[in-house]
């Protein structure tokens, strides 16, 4: 199906990184920093997922959608990301144990409008 954005989502102990590659934007999350996982509003976004190291879940809880990443494999899944804009901190989350610090394997969502997504992006290259 057409989708409106891809996102590379890599998951490895303990934190997550997503790439946008249309834009070639990276944003990798630190022990120090969650990162975030900006969308735009009214969006069709096809996520693909990767392990490195062992298997995690990804989980966005307002998406009530959850999909298991296992290393070596590309797990692919699409969400029509709606039209209701705001920021969730702290909400998605790794929801498959995957070892000592597996409880701060979180990231932060939010979902913008276009043109607020597109400008998100734009810093983000610099």
């Amino acid at each position: 199906a057409d989708v409106d954005l891809v996102v590379d989502v890599v998951g490895f102990q303990w934190q997550w990184q997503f790439a946008y590659a249309d834009r070639g934007v990276v944003v990798t999350g630190t022990d120090q920093e969650r990162p975030e996982l900006a969308l735009p509003a009214g969006a069709t976004v096809r996520f693909d997922l990767q392990s490195v190291d062992v298997i995690h879940s990804f989980w966005i809880p307002g998406f009530r959608f959850k999909r298991d990443m296992f290393p070596g494999d590309t797990t692919t899944f699409q969400v029509d990301v709606g039209t209701v804009t705001g920021s969730w901190p702290d909400t998605g989350v790794c929801a498959e144990f995957c070892g000592l610090d597996h409880a701060y394997m979180r990231f932060d969502v939010s979902v913008l409008p276009p043109e607020e997504f597109n400008a998100w992006l734009t810093e983000q290259e610099t």
